[in-house]
């Protein structure tokens, strides 16, 4: 029996609500706003390893950076004090780390698999890229995207809507390097051909997108493409089968079926170059009733369209196009978080919208531009923000280099 109240940080401890490999998820609330929360803590075992810590350490450091609806929002991380491991009877061991974040209280996704109508699942898959790109674009790759790690928060909750979570085996998307390209990480049935096999390639954001389209297919069939398989096998699939026949549980629009096979197209080069490009084409699909063969006929199909129509026609005009959700201020609560969020853009408005407006304006062609202005006064902040946003929705893809001023040889 466990006691009433179990305190770590300013947080109250209630029930365990999951179980998984590297820790429990309990159920908590903040104490002075009554907010839900969901709080992890790494198993016994594995609370002084410095591998699982590390992979905590990397989740906590992923999610700080991000700021979107969509995805799970980091309130507070830090250590386990002694007084939680005697108020929990031991079940908590002090010392152990903790990442606490908003509580969605709907359950995961896997449940719902194959139970959607296409609105639903075309509202949810919007959602979900748009998420995406907003990782993507500020160098996270989440490299174990599946039902389970994506939640429903209630409108009792913080934020309420679809959540991607679980970003413990995330890793920075520029990143390609040896070290990305020698691991074996993900789950067998969401797994991208270079998760499986290195000679593939890197890791990136197409291979996030590999495991959406994944994920796609089993909103839209109840299980993922090769779901009769397990462990190695399913794996392995991935690199050896074709994608069988879309059979949706639901009537789908025709042109649901090739999008997916671009997304799951084995070699990366074939798949979306960005997750805006897959959001710009999803929108092309029909928002309710599914259209008969003869209509999408009639129609001409959503990607025949895409390679006639240029890359900035899915532009937004305008680059405020989201407005921040932001969660309640929880008093108390991120002082471990100091140092790894990243502050939000204010003001600079005239000077955003130009630069947004030169952006545009490059349908062809090269043009350089300069940003002038004393040291400090945010030029470098400016750049890092045109490139995000445009990254995000699919206006360019965006490189950083280095300019180290020395003595000429």
């Amino acid at each position: 029996m466990l006691p009433r109240m179990i305190r770590i940080g300013p947080f109250d401890l209630d029930v365990p609500v999951g179980r998984g490999g590297m820790g429990e998820v309990w159920r908590g609330t903040h104490r002075a706003s009554l907010a839900p929360v969901a709080i992890k803590v790494l198993h016994r075992h594995l609370g002084h390893s410095e591998r699982h810590l590390g992979r905590l350490h990397t989740e906590v450091r992923a999610m700080a950076r991000l700021d979107h609806p969509g995805i799970a929002y980091v309130v507070d991380v830090g250590d386990v004090p002694a007084s939680a491991e005697a108020e929990s009877n031991g079940q908590i061991t002090a010392g152990s780390a903790f990442i606490a974040m908003e509580y969605a209280s709907g359950g995961s996704l896997s449940s719902r698999c194959g139970k959607l109508d296409w609105p639903a699942q075309r509202a949810l898959l919007i959602g979900l890229l748009n998420a995406l790109a907003h990782a993507h674009a500020r160098g996270v790759i989440h490299r174990d995207l599946k039902p389970g790690n994506v939640l429903l928060a209630r409108p009792r909750d913080l934020r309420p809507g679809w959540k991607i979570c679980d970003f413990g085996l995330s890793r920075a998307a520029e990143a390609g390097t040896d070290a990305t390209r020698h691991e074996t990480v993900g789950t067998p049935h969401f797994m991208a051909p270079e998760q499986v096999d290195r000679e593939f390639g890197p890791h990136g954001p197409w291979t996030d997108l590999y495991s959406f389209g994944c994920l796609a297919w089993a909103i839209a069939t109840g299980r993922p493409p090769f779901g009769e398989l397990r462990g190695a096998d399913a794996a392995w699939a991935h690199l050896t089968r074709t994608v069988p026949r879309l059979e949706p549980a639901c009537p789908v629009p025709t042109g649901l079926e090739p999008w997916l096979r671009r997304l799951l197209a084995r070699h990366p080069d074939a798949r979306f170059a960005v997750a805006a490009d897959a959001l710009a084409e999803l929108r092309e699909l029909p928002e309710r009733d599914p259209l008969t063969p003869e209509d999408e006929t009639a129609r001409g199909h959503p990607l025949e369209r895409a390679v006639r129509a240029r890359p900035s026609d899915y532009v937004p005009t305008s680059w405020q196009t989201r407005t921040p959700t932001f969660p309640p201020a929880l008093r108390g609560a991120g002082l471990g978080l100091i140092g790894l969020r990243v502050p939000h853009m204010v003001g600079r408005m005239e000077e955003r919208d130009r630069l947004w407006e030169l952006l545009l304006s490059l349908r062809s062609g090269s043009q350089v531009v300069f940003l002038y202005g004393q040291e400090g006064s945010g030029r470098s902040r400016l750049a890092a923000w045109l490139g995000q946003r445009a990254h995000e929705v699919g206006a360019a893809s965006c490189a950083t280099v280095q300019v180290i001023a020395g003595e000429p040889r």
